[in-house]
């Protein structure tokens, strides 16, 4: 039987709206969503869609859709589309116009893509690495001399580990002093999964800042 797809979009967001309780953002995907759909089945079966046979929307062609969107959209958008159809096929099998719901044995893999995180640049981190060398030129509120030329060693330390070893920054959050070897110039890192493991540090910049922020902690913990 044929039927006119606009108006059973329209009937679903309107059962989003008043049954599911549905945010204002969520609807606003959901009718972007189903106005690409609409777009897609006009132009792949030449066709209006104000006269058109939902049932030809099997699992075939949700098949051949989902992936076509997955090769050009993020898994998160995908993944929110899917969500979006699932519902409105579902509920237009709950309301009895559709003999069978494609999506009930439907099988996807969307493949999940990562990103590459972005780096920077040596003239970036020179640029930084100058900046945390400066002498404090302004004492902060409520400390002593001792105190902010504590915390700027303290600064300069954390961004030589953190240029030269590659840690993450949790990792060096979570970093006790114990965690460094003067004798053996290693730092012991808990990662991952609770695993640990031992970073040699063959930089002269790096153990010297880290000599240095551990002499102003035990000057000013006296």
């Amino acid at each position: 039987m044929k039927q006119d797809l606009n108006k059973l979009c329209t009937m679903y967001l309107e059962h989003c709206y008043y049954e599911k309780g549905l945010s204002e953002n969520s609807l606003r995907s959901y009718r972007y969503d189903l106005r690409g759909l609409v777009k897609y089945v006009e132009t792949q079966f030449c066709t209006d869609a104000a006269n058109m046979d939902i049932e030809r929307l099997d699992r075939d062609f949700w098949h051949d859709y989902m992936m076509e969107l997955s090769a050009s959209h993020k898994v998160k958008t995908v993944k929110r589309k899917l969500a979006c159809f699932t519902g409105f096929f579902t509920f237009l099998y709950n309301s009895e116009m559709l003999r069978e719901n494609p999506f009930e044995k439907l099988k996807l893999k969307l493949k999940t893509t990562r990103t590459v995180p972005e780096t920077l640049s040596l003239k970036e981190i020179k640029k930084i690495l100058d900046a945390a060398y400066q002498k404090v030129q302004e004492q902060p509120a409520g400390t002593t001399a001792e105190i902010a030329e504590f915390l700027h060693y303290r600064d300069i330390a954390v961004f030589e580990l953190l240029f030269a070893t590659g840690l993450r920054v949790q990792e060096l959050c979570d970093m006790n002093v114990s965690a460094y070897d003067t004798a053996k110039q290693t730092i012991r890192v808990l990662g991952k999964g609770s695993k640990e493991r031992q970073l040699y540090l063959g930089n002269e910049d790096v153990i010297q800042a880290l000599n240095e922020y551990m002499q102003k902690r035990k000057r000013i913990s006296k």
